[in-house]
């Protein structure tokens, strides 16, 4: 029993992470294709329509978007733009959660964490966290001084994570990418660490 009991759940470990990617990659397509394709076919109902152009114009928007934000005018304009959306009360914070989140999952914005580290709590108990920032004395606002950095420390199982302020002397390099800490942290240290070679 116990035997079929650990085939069971090698085969759980193998299914379950593939089906929930493939459904998720398939949801966010669905919705770009319907969101995009309703609009292609509203505005434009002499073209035929084939089905994906509604997921190819998402790719090409966003890339517009991209392209269009690269100019100094438009930039501003968007800047403004978020400057008052960020007057309304509950918008401003669904917005900020919002777009650091996907900051955080994009790579292009990794660079603003800085170092993958180890932060002692005490003898033999420690917590793995990326430093945000280590000038935290700089900001004058008496939040912390120049021997406290900042560290998000991501939750195992879940989106989100703790943002630490913790004394400079505590907190000690791990020769990690921040892709692979992300993944010993969020699975509980089950995978993201490279194993060493034989």
């Amino acid at each position: 029993m116990r035997y079929l009991s650990r085939i069971f759940l090698r085969g759980l470990l193998a299914v379950v992470p593939l089906t929930l990617t493939a459904y998720i990659v398939y949801a966010v397509l669905a919705w770009a294709e319907e969101i995009c394709g309703g609009l292609f076919r509203t505005h434009l109902p002499g073209l035929p329509y084939v089905p994906g152009i509604g997921i190819a114009a998402a790719v090409v928007l966003v890339f517009l978007v991209g392209l269009v934000l690269s100019a100094w005018l438009a930039r501003r304009l968007y800047e403004m733009g978020v400057q008052a959306l960020q007057r309304i009360p509950f918008v401003k914070g669904l917005y900020q959660m919002l777009r650091d989140m996907v900051a955080f999952f994009t790579q292009s914005q990794q660079g603003k964490f800085q170092q993958v580290v180890r932060v002692e709590l005490q003898d033999g108990v420690a917590l793995l966290g990326l430093v945000t920032r280590d000038d935290l004395g700089r900001t004058g606002n008496g939040l912390a001084d120049r021997d406290t950095v900042a560290v998000f420390v991501p939750l195992s199982y879940a989106f989100g994570g703790y943002t630490l302020l913790v004394a400079r002397t505590r907190v000690h390099p791990v020769q990690m990418s921040m892709q692979e800490a992300l993944r010993f942290a969020v699975s509980a240290g089950m995978s993201g660490a490279e194993e060493p070679a034989a």
